[in-house]
């Protein structure tokens, strides 16, 4: 079965329990570098739908493999205790693509930083 992100929030559950003329925090971490075009989920049209159906004073958090080399490429990352670190595809993307997926958001400080050696 293919994953349809638009209808995560015709979800019944989705529509009884969220109030969306209410702010939210959404939380969209550990998911957008699985998201491809190729297999028709663009990332930054995945996170807009999203980010559509939450009101004006709503935050968005947000995390993505970022690839400093500047170029798109495959990744599987490791995950503990996963005998099959296969299953785990993603993709490492640019800056500038990141960015782009973020377009039209205030960033609030500190804006798009590395979570890997941050200092809190």
């Amino acid at each position: 079965m293919r994953f349809e992100f638009d209808e995560v929030l015709k979800n019944d559950v989705v529509t009884t329990m969220l109030e969306f003329s209410r702010p939210y925090a959404l939380m969209h971490v550990v998911t957008p570098h699985h998201h491809s075009a190729a297999e028709g989920m663009p990332p930054a049209q995945v996170l807009q739908t999203y980010i559509d159906a939450i009101p004006s004073g709503s935050y968005v958090v947000f995390s993505h493999f970022s690839d400093p080399g500047g170029r798109e490429q495959p990744h599987r990352p490791p995950c503990a205790g996963d005998p099959e670190p296969e299953h785990q595809p993603g993709l490492f993307r640019t800056r500038c693509e990141i960015e782009e997926m973020l377009d039209g958001l205030e960033l609030m400080d500190p804006g798009i930083v590395a979570a890997v050696g941050r200092k809190t």
